[in-house]
């Protein structure tokens, strides 16, 4: 897994960058298994790990406002590796429950198929002299604003901020909970218990930080971002919502 992480990538807190890691390999294998292997018995990721430090980009050139920036996550590289350990546990059944129509996130597949295909689809129609027509539809903020639980069934009740959140945006705290137990249901059923309290508590507790801030914010939604978890919660979410 350590020679696996993805070399020339800015480091997280602890500024230790992948291509350290791994040529220190020899020496650091023993102990790096040690915490995994705690972590992952204990079904307790390091706090550490659960954050990061996240930074400002301009989605396009000359972007000001905060509608055109993006939120880029810097995670320290021990805990992209564990990460990357669970998510291989993890997709096996996440193919095994994938729509046929679902692309990107899965092995031998990029997004850029889908866009082949629908070109194709779209080119094939014309030579037939046939209308079609085609819809995108973005979801806003998706890998931040996803409920958790519907994923993966993360804890029994929502936590207190966001449930406040939640009725403020106008939504049904009590309607969401149990769409959420059904929703997660297919995961928890499906998998061992001790893959669910590990993919459970990788999406609790976790918290970032801002470079101009010196306060430390704790998330309830989302995804991982930054993390080899980050499209998997959204891409079991989509394929509960798409059926």
């Amino acid at each position: 897994l350590c020679l696996q992480a993805q070399r020339g990538r800015a480091p997280g807190l602890d500024a230790v960058p992948a291509e350290v890691l791994q040529s220190l390999i020899a020496f650091s294998s023993h102990a790096i298994f040690d915490l995994m292997f705690k972590a992952w018995v204990t079904a307790a990721e390091p706090l550490q790990c659960k954050g990061g430090a996240i930074h400002s980009i301009a989605k396009k050139a000359g972007g000001l406002t905060a509608a055109n920036m993006r939120g880029i996550m810097l995670l320290d590289n021990i805990g992209k590796i564990y990460h990357a350990l669970v998510r291989s546990r993890l997709l096996p059944w996440a193919n095994g429950n994938r729509l046929p129509t679902q692309f990107g996130g899965f092995k031998g597949q990029q997004p850029a198929f889908a866009s082949l295909m629908l070109r194709s689809f779209v080119n094939f129609a014309a030579s037939k002299r046939v209308s079609t027509a085609v819809v995108f539809v973005d979801v806003k903020s998706a890998f931040h604003c996803l409920l958790r639980q519907h994923a993966f069934g993360t804890g029994d009740c929502f936590p207190a901020a966001l449930a406040d959140t939640l009725r403020r945006e106008g939504l049904c705290v009590d309607t969401l909970l149990a769409e959420a137990r059904r929703h997660s249901s297919h995961f928890v059923d499906q998998v061992s218990p001790s893959l669910a309290r590990v993919a459970q508590d990788a999406h609790c507790s976790t918290w970032f930080v801002c470079p101009q801030l010196p306060d430390c914010f704790e998330t309830t939604r989302g995804s991982r971002p930054g993390s080899p978890l980050a499209d998997l919660a959204y891409n079991v979410l989509i394929d509960r919502k798409s059926t």
